[in-house]
């Protein structure tokens, strides 16, 4: 058996997944033996943010405490290059012009965008701009619904679970960016609730 394919999601994607679909990360799924991880950050951009502690109350459940528990494992080598890879990427950003409806990364999507680059893993956001920005970068970028097709492939979820998980979003009105496009381009049958 091959090593462990890791992905990394980004806070969005995360809070998108993990009520519905638990435990989410620190369990194999696949051929590949795809694994989902989250970076430390994540938890601190949480607790700083009241719109999110109020919006995701359940993150501080002990269940999904205890899903984080297992960190991605990053060698010293690597925990070396990550800052430097941030300040590279934020110079950059701060070079690029984003459309209005685009707000530039902040220092944790860049930090998760240089861990992705760093560790050569795929990493899982909706935020547009971290996906403009890891395309000049070339790190494997995918949304929380190709990650569900993903998933959807792999037999990891159902069918019956993923109309689940888009009717949520849908009616917690927090669909991720073209939504409806990229759906019709990932999966042969229509979106639930239409």
């Amino acid at each position: 058996m091959g090593r462990q394919r890791k992905i990394l999601l980004d806070s969005n994607s995360y809070f998108r997944l993990a009520w519905s679909i638990h435990p989410l990360l620190s369990v194999e799924f696949g051929q590949d033996r795809n694994c989902l991880y989250v970076c430390r950050e994540m938890e601190h951009e949480y607790r700083r943010s009241n719109r999110l502690r109020n919006r995701f109350h359940w993150v501080m459940e002990a269940k999904f405490i205890e899903n984080r528990n297992r960190k991605i494992s990053i060698s010293r080598a690597e925990r070396g290059e990550i800052p430097s890879t941030v300040e590279f990427l934020l110079a950059f950003v701060l070079d690029m012009e984003f459309p209005p409806e685009e707000t530039i990364p902040s220092e944790v999507d860049l930090r998760i965008l240089a861990i992705g680059a760093v560790l050569q893993i795929p990493v899982v956001t909706d935020d547009r701009a971290m996906h403009r920005v890891a395309e000049q970068f070339g790190v494997e970028v995918l949304s929380s619904l190709e990650l569900l097709k993903l998933m959807l492939d792999c037999e990891h979820i159902t069918k019956e679970k993923l109309f689940e998980i888009a009717g949520y979003w849908i009616y917690e009105n927090d669909v991720p960016a073209r939504f409806k496009e990229e759906w019709s381009k990932l999966f042969q049958f229509p979106l639930p609730l239409e």
